[in-house]
Order: structure tokens, then sequence, then C-alpha cells
């Protein structure tokens, strides 16, 4: 690489590109001119920073969009399409699935925000037991599903699962 100045370029203006507060990039522009830049120029400038950072906020909005998309705003686990979603592109010999016996009886009797915060201990429990061996999904009302990852046989898988059942209790 040749400096700058062997290239023709006499300045250099640096523009953060933030977007909700967090530094996203830096656009850098080389100018031929050691003048302070015009306005039209600043003006240019600034309309690359406001659509680098509105490109920035699109992205995170499509990652927001797409993690709800494909989990449960309860739990947080993944639902049916992840579950659908992983299937194919894990490595899985064995699977889990968690039914929560006479669960209805509990938002019946409490209320849904009690029934909630039982899904949000049960998911927890599973996950703090499966960690690291799978992934959690939440399938339906109080019905859970677990795929353990890249168990190297059958059997090895058949183990690890009843292990973890035992374990979630």
């Amino acid at each position: 690489a040749r400096p700058a100045a062997d290239i023709g370029h006499q300045a250099l203006w640096i523009r953060a590109i933030d977007h909700v507060g967090v530094r996203r990039a830096l656009l850098t522009v080389w100018q031929t001119d050691p003048a302070e830049p015009s306005p039209n120029h600043v003006r240019h400038v600034d309309e690359a920073v406001a659509a680098a950072a509105l490109a920035f906020g699109q992205d995170d909005h499509r990652a927001l969009l797409r993690h709800a998309a494909l989990h449960d705003h309860v739990t947080g686990a993944g639902n049916r399409t992840k579950l659908m979603e992983d299937a194919v592109t894990i490595l899985t010999t064995a699977a889990l699935f968690i039914d929560l016996d006479e669960f209805k009886a509990v938002n019946d009797r409490f209320g849904h925000a009690i029934g909630d915060m039982v899904l949000r201990t049960v998911a927890e429990r599973i996950t703090d037991v499966v960690d690291g061996r799978g992934r959690l999904y939440r399938v339906g009302g109080d019905e859970f599903a677990v795929l353990l990852d890249d168990v190297p046989t059958a059997a090895t898988g058949a183990h690890l699962a009843e292990r973890c059942a035992i374990e979630i209790g």
C-alpha cells in the first residue's frame, strides 16, 4: 500500500456511524484538496452516514423480527418453526418430548400470569439440564421438545435422553 499523499490524497475525513448510541462503523473520505470541505461535500457525507445508520437499523430490526418469528415470547425457547428448521440442520440422534401434566389446572386456578411464570421456570430448568448438550423448544401450550446435539450413536443418544429426562424430573 502506498501512502495517501503518493496517490494524490491530501485530506481525510472520518465520520462515526452510530445506531442507537452504538458505534457501528467509521466512514472515511479521502479528499484530494486540503481545503475545508464545501457545504455540498459535508451534506453528501452527512447523507451517506445517515443512510448507513439506517441500514444498520434495518439489519437490527430484521434480526429482531427473525428472532420473534422463531422463538416463544413467554419462555424465549425456540418455537415449532425453529424446531423444524434446526431438525434438518443439526446432527441429532436423540430428542425428548415433554408434556406438563395437569398444566391447564394451573392456568384455570391461578391465571395465565402464574401459568407463564411456571412455563418460564420449567424452560429454565430444562435449559440448565441440557445446556451444552441440546436445544429447547416450546412446541405447544405446555409441550416442550429438546434436540440433543451431535450424539455419536443411537445408543448414546438414548442413554443421554434418559439421563436428561431423569434430571429434568
